[in-house]
């Protein structure tokens, strides 16, 4: 009957839509309780879409989600080459290049490659390159030394080299980690014991069980990474005066260390955009980061990463 109804109504306004807009112009221009009531349904439905806008949750670029598989010896997270790019600060360009050097390659084709072509590395693998490659603007030099020397560390860290597939990689992936007393993560090579890559801590994410899942916590040191940044600027950003532009992580241990998760890592770089530096300097860049990471459901008010984790929840995407 409801559904009859509103045909009538739809079919009643499309005949007589010319008289009923005629009337309620005359109305508005005419009545003054009509133009106020016409103005705040006006407010009212935009405030009602700028209120659904805010709930929808941060989109994380595809790149920046590790992907988790199941392994002999434990759990592997493989992340894209986007990601691999911004671990060397260099571009997926560049990537590619190394890839397809002409007369030798200069970086070895991952075994973790899916149907669709797309590429995928161990954060261990990653330190590998980036120990050979160095802060140089390039890799260099450009001989067969560096390609067979980066194929060989990842070979001798258990990386299966000569697969093809992401399927069968996984499959002669073996899991094999200690940890050192700076709480580096050590990779021992499993045909070479001698042979050991120690990934800087602060890239290493920590793992905690929260209310409605797992969350993955990053240091500072790999924020600044994140932002293309540096740890002074974060810092700077916190402290600055008269209003801070930066709320700070209720993710901080008793030694201080600072802990984001990559949701809150994209809320700050979508606010600061692609700029050299955070702008405009005003409590609006506070408050707003401050309002996302709350609608994302990170409790800004703890103090204590103990507090923090015991009051966070995971929302799950529906």
């Amino acid at each position: 009957m409801a559904r009859n109804t509103s045909e009538y109504f739809a079919q009643y306004y499309a005949e007589n839509k010319d008289r009923i807009s005629k009337r309620r112009k005359k109305l508005y221009h005419t009545d003054k309780e009509y133009r106020k009531s016409v103005l705040q349904a006006s407010r009212d439905y935009r405030e009602k879409k700028r209120s659904e806008k805010k709930k929808t949750a941060v989109k994380i670029p595809r790149r920046w989600v590790p992907l988790e598989f199941k392994v002999r010896g434990g759990t592997v997270r493989l992340f894209s080459v986007g990601f691999f790019a911004l671990y060397l600060q260099r571009s997926i360009q560049s990537i590619n290049y190394w890839e397809s050097a002409k007369p030798h390659p200069l970086l070895p084709p991952t075994p973790y490659r899916n149907d669709q072509g797309f590429r995928y590395y161990t954060i261990e693998m990653m330190e590998v390159v980036r120990d050979i490659c160095g802060d140089r603007k390039r890799m260099f030099p450009r001989r067969k030394a560096m390609y067979h020397a980066i194929r060989m560390r990842w070979k001798e860290l258990g990386v299966p080299v000569n697969k093809k597939t992401l399927e069968s990689a996984l499959k002669a992936t073996v899991i094999k980690k200690t940890t050192d007393q700076d709480g580096g993560v050590i990779i021992r090579g499993s045909q070479n014991k001698n042979t050991r890559v120690k990934v800087p801590r602060y890239r290493i994410p920590l793992e905690y069980k929260v209310q409605g899942g797992t969350i993955l916590l990053f240091q500072v040191g790999f924020f600044a990474l994140y932002l293309q940044r540096s740890i002074q600027s974060i810092n700077y950003w916190e402290k600055s005066k008269p209003h801070p532009l930066l709320p700070k992580t209720p993710y901080r241990d008793e030694r201080g260390f600072r802990y984001y998760t990559i949701e809150m890592m994209e809320v700050v770089k979508g606010v600061c955009g692609d700029r050299d530096r955070m702008f405009p300097r005003h409590k609006e860049m506070y408050y707003a980061i401050k309002e996302q990471w709350e609608e994302l459901g990170v409790p800004t008010s703890k103090k204590t990463l103990e507090s923090a984790l015991k009051a966070t929840v995971v929302k799950h995407k529906e």
